[in-house]
C-alpha cells in the first residue's frame, strides 16, 4: 500500500513530486520544486530512491525506455545537489498536463465504449506513436493488464474505428517526443 506522506501543491502544467516512503517534510518538498521545474518534460510517473540527499536510483514506474529517464535524473541530482533532503525515502515524480489530461481521457473514452463491458480492474496501456501531422499510429501494447483476453479485445477494438482518433494537440508535441501512453480500461458493468 502506498503512503503519501506529503505533496507539493500542483501546479498548471509541470513536475510534482511527493512521499512514497521514508519521510521529507513539505518545506523541503517545496524547496526542490523550482529546480524540478526546470527539468525536461516526461509523461507519466518516475520513482527516485534517495539516501541523505544523494541520488541513489531513478526510473520509470513502468513501460518506459530508461533512455528516456536520462535528463529528468541529471536534473533532479542537481536539484537535491543545491537543495539537500535529510534522511532517506523514495519519491514519485509526477509531470502533468491538464491538456494531456484531457486528451488521454479523450482517447480513452473512445476506445473503452468499444472494447465494451469489463468487471475486473485494470489496465492495459498502449503507446501510440505519435506521426509527423500529430495525428496517432498503429499502438504496440505497452502493459498488459493481465488478462489476456481482455489485452486482446483492446487490441482488436482499433479495428472498430470509424474514423482517426483525435490529433495530438501542437502544444504536447515538443513535450511528448515519439509516443503517448492512454490506459484503456473498458466500460465497467
Amino acid at each position: 500500500m502506498t503512503l503519501l506522506l506529503a505533496a507539493l501543491p500542483a501546479a498548471l502544467a509541470g513536475w510534482t513530486a511527493t512521499v512514497e516512503a521514508g519521510e521529507a517534510s513539505p518545506a523541503e518538498l517545496a524547496a526542490l520544486a523550482p529546480f524540478l521545474d526546470s527539468c525536461p518534460a516526461r509523461p507519466d510517473d518516475w520513482i527516485a530512491r534517495y539516501a541523505d540527499g544523494a541520488l541513489l536510483r531513478f526510473g520509470p514506474v513502468a513501460g518506459h525506455d530508461q533512455r528516456d529517464a536520462e535528463p529528468v535524473e541529471d536534473c533532479l541530482r542537481a536539484a537535491l545537489a543545491a537543495k539537500p533532503i535529510a534522511g532517506t525515502a523514495v519519491l514519485r515524480l509526477r509531470w502533468t498536463d491538464p491538456t494531456l489530461d484531457r486528451y488521454r481521457q479523450n482517447v480513452t473514452s473512445v476506445l473503452d465504449q468499444l472494447v465494451g463491458p469489463r468487471s475486473d480492474p485494470g489496465c492495459t496501456t498502449l503507446r501510440f506513436p505519435i506521426q509527423a501531422d500529430n495525428t496517432l499510429g498503429a499502438p504496440l501494447l505497452a502493459i498488459s493488464s493481465g488478462d489476456p483476453d481482455f489485452d486482446a479485445r483492446v487490441t482488436a477494438s482499433l479495428a472498430l474505428l470509424e474514423g482517426p482518433l483525435p490529433p495530438l494537440p501542437e502544444s504536447l508535441r515538443a513535450k511528448l517526443g515519439d509516443t503517448v501512453d492512454v490506459c484503456v480500461q473498458g466500460v465497467r458493468r
